[in-house]
């Protein structure tokens, strides 16, 4: 079996850094959602740029970014999968915080306890939804957001991405940027910055609606590679 480069793994810390996608694949805590949803934002700033569409199904989440590479995790066994489509290869792996904790940067320590987003009393019309605008920062990173406090989906999408948001503390050392629960509403937009690296993520669609069940394997052409270890 072949090796796959560790650049592999510095590729999704990478997003996990800006834009908190990647994390989707830690949604180990998750509990089975009762209809299937599919989550469409784009990212676009300074290390990535594309469309980003996350697919909840049971206890399954597959993540993919801009057509180039798909993560599936499996919450029951904490197993995910890494597909590299250009080059039809998988690489198999699990949870793993302190592997993917040293890949982060560094952030500085929190003044004390957790942190929680600022509203500014600003508004904004993004669409066709008035947004609250909120304010964060913790360290090097500071973010903004606009929420809109009644878009229809705004409970069933917070609710299956706050899994996925603790994992995100976790590997920050415990203390992130603020959660889905800590916003009236759904979050159409957030701008991030961390020392000079901007990233911006916006809010596209979410659905509920059947997902196949085969999009959460992985195809028969790909062949598997063995990951390389971290030093």
């Amino acid at each position: 079996m072949r090796q796959s480069s560790p650049s592999l793994f510095r590729f999704s810390a990478g997003l996990a850094a800006v834009g908190g996608i990647i994390l989707a694949i830690l949604a180990g805590a998750a509990p089975a959602l009762h209809a299937d949803l599919v989550l469409v934002q784009k990212m676009s700033g300074d290390m990535q740029n594309g469309t980003v569409t996350l697919k909840f199904k049971g206890n399954s989440v597959r993540t993919d970014f801009a057509g180039q590479v798909s993560s599936i995790a499996d919450a029951g066994s904490g197993e995910v999968l890494t597909l590299l489509h250009a080059r039809r290869v998988f690489v198999r792996g699990r949870l793993d915080s302190d592997r993917l904790r040293s890949n982060l940067p560094a952030a500085e320590p929190a003044s004390g306890g957790d942190l929680k987003p600022v509203v500014t009393g600003t508004k904004e019309t993004l669409g066709e939804h008035e947004c609250e605008i909120y304010t964060a920062s913790h360290g090097k990173i500071s973010a903004k957001y606009w929420v809109a406090t009644r878009h229809p989906m705004a409970d069933k999408v917070r609710g299956a991405l706050e899994p996925v948001s603790a994992a995100g503390a976790l590997l920050a050392g415990g203390v992130g940027l603020p959660s889905p629960k800590d916003f009236p509403g759904l979050v159409l937009k957030t701008e991030l910055q961390f020392e000079k690296i901007k990233a911006v993520l916006e809010f596209v669609s979410a659905s509920e609606e059947p997902i196949p069940a085969q999009l959460f394997q992985v195809p028969k052409e790909y062949r598997e590679e063995a990951a390389v270890p971290n030093p």
